[in-house]
């Protein structure tokens, strides 16, 4: 039931006598329509049914809208269960009230839905107005006075930015979450409530994790159009077992993509970018057997298969160098190729003693305190547990300010630069708010306004990324794979491409000539061992011809 709905009926509740007591109106038509069905359920089912269609005509009598066709219904109903309850309560229960159900029907169809004519939905409010009254001799003043007052301030609320607190913006009295009204969340993470005071430890076993789990996502309208697909696919009885799994992220999907690139990995390439856009092509067409995905993700889809493909084959690359190994779907010839590249290919030499002596060094704007966690998923993870988007600034300062077990100790950072960075950031801002409105100077930034301001602080970005923002811009493409018009490339781009398909060239020539050498070996060694064969039978014929002239003699 919604806040405020009744009131705390566990107060109402005398456990030695076993009664209830004190409960307005109100509070009895909520424990009829709604709680008297549960509070009965461990009866036998010939009392607990009366005692549920009871409560369920109540609740359909006062619901908000009224269908003539079913008030017919309920007016021969009402009849059946009066006489259900007649046989399983003692005579004494019954007066007068007991029997007015039978004429609310009647009553209903004559003057339409109860909320406009029945006092106990009125009396709660009644009762706030009560608690206004500051003048006792003039009651009725007070309370119009009150509802006036109310009314106004609700009125002008509206007009009021969003960053102001009031009535109409307030989070709910039960909701601690600290989520922000102004911040837009995930609907299900914005939902009132708080921990019991009587909480217990309980481990939850797989099947209780998983239904709680299901129970967040199937209340979450996000994933509502998820849910609506796979139950066309699938039906609702695989609900349960396996609509969770198939929004978790596939672990599997790194060992196909491996896999695509295998099929269609038929050179000496030492690196993504060395790969023909025809192979690459391929290698994506062959993801798509796995996958489905809608029509305007393609590009999206392309582009992060690219990114993926790339790191994948580079990460294996590296271990397989590591561990002396061959990559299962490599030929040894081939394997042996791209050995003597990474030995001979200087720039790739140079390549790797820059990167090995950055990773060595403390010096640089990768320095941070999130350990092996980067910042974007650090980010993803306080954003989640907060329930609101979380601040650049506030980042940072997580991220570049050591931890210390002392709460009074001054704030130590991680290097010169973060602490100036931020201090840079803090004036900026200030001098951005002096020119703000007065009325908008004490409001919160904007994730927008946190962004620019941060951008200015930490200076020009070096390589696409600025100091400090847990964001990596890549630009969206086009399809990588299809074919383009020469003006895409500038001439820089044109050399480097000629000069790898060269390199390629040569390289598989080189292979080619490898292969035909290994081919006129094969000859040779057969064209031997047939040699040998034949003179081992002309030696058998020669003694055989001896031993048929013996015979003769």
């Amino acid at each position: 039931m919604p806040d405020g709905y009744a009131s705390n009926l566990g107060k109402k509740v005398d456990i030695e006598r076993g009664i209830l007591h004190g409960m307005k109106s109100h509070d009895c038509h909520v424990f009829m329509e709604q709680l008297l069905p549960i509070a009965f359920c461990g009866l036998p089912e010939n009392i607990w049914k009366p005692m549920a269609e009871i409560s369920l005509f109540f609740k359909d009598l006062c619901s908000s809208t009224l269908i003539v066709e079913n008030l017919v219904r309920m007016a021969k109903n009402i009849v059946v269960i009066s006489n259900k309850l007649e046989k399983i309560l003692p005579p004494g229960f019954f007066d007068v009230m007991e029997h007015l159900p039978i004429h609310l029907v009647h009553e209903a169809l004559l003057g339409g839905p109860l909320q406009y004519r029945w006092m106990y939905p009125f009396e709660r409010s009644i009762g706030k107005s009560k608690r206004g009254i500051k003048n006792k001799h003039r009651v009725e003043g007070c309370m119009t006075q009150v509802y006036l007052a109310k009314e106004r301030s609700h009125f002008c609320s509206y007009y009021f930015d969003d960053y102001v607190s009031c009535l109409r913006n307030r989070p709910n009295r039960h909701d601690v979450t600290g989520n922000d009204p102004a911040v837009q969340s995930l609907s299900i993470f914005n939902q009132p409530g708080k921990g019991s005071k009587k909480r217990t430890l309980h481990k939850l076993t797989e099947k209780e994790k998983k239904s709680a789990e299901l129970h967040v996502l199937l209340n979450c309208p996000e994933v509502q159009p998820f849910l609506d697909y796979f139950v066309s696919q699938y039906g609702d009885d695989q609900v349960f077992p396996s609509f969770i799994t198939c929004l978790r992220p596939d672990v599997g999907m790194a060992k196909i993509i491996l896999k695509c690139i295998g099929t269609h990995y038929n050179g000496v390439y030492p690196n993504w970018s060395s790969i023909p856009l025809n192979n690459q092509g391929q290698m994506f067409n062959e993801f798509k057997k796995y996958y489905v995905w809608a029509l305007e993700h393609e590009d999206d889809v392309q582009v992060n298969f690219k990114l993926k493909a790339s790191k994948l084959l580079s990460s294996t690359f590296c271990d397989c160098r590591k561990k002396n190994r061959m990559p299962k779907f490599m030929f040894p010839e081939r394997w042996a190729l791209l050995l003597k590249h990474w030995s001979t290919d200087e720039k790739f030499k140079k390549r790797s003693e820059i990167g090995k002596m950055a990773r060595a060094s403390e010096k640089g704007g990768s320095l941070h305190t999130g350990g092996a966690i980067s910042q974007v998923t650090r980010k993803e993870r306080m954003e989640k547990e907060l329930g609101r988007p979380v601040a650049v600034p506030k980042m940072f300062k997580v991220t570049h300010v050591k931890k210390s077990m002392n709460p009074t100790e001054e704030e130590r950072w991680i290097e010169p630069r973060a602490q100036e960075t931020y201090d840079r950031y803090m004036r900026i801002s200030q001098e951005y708010r002096s020119t703000l409105p007065l009325e908008s100077q004490d409001r919160p930034f904007t994730q927008e306004e946190n962004e620019n301001l941060w951008k200015q602080s930490a200076g020009e970005p070096i390589r696409g990324s600025i100091y400090g923002y847990p964001e990596k811009a890549y630009q969206k493409k086009k399809s990588w794979y299809c074919g383009s018009s020469s003006s895409s490339f500038d001439g820089g781009d044109r050399e480097t491409i000629s000069a790898m398909e060269s390199k390629i060239t040569y390289l598989n020539a080189e292979l080619a000539a490898v292969a035909e050498r290994e081919k006129k070996e094969r000859r040779r060694e057969r064209r031997r061992l047939r040699q040998q064969r034949s003179d081992g039978s002309d030696q058998e014929g020669d003694e055989n011809d001896k031993e048929s002239e013996g015979d003769e003699e």
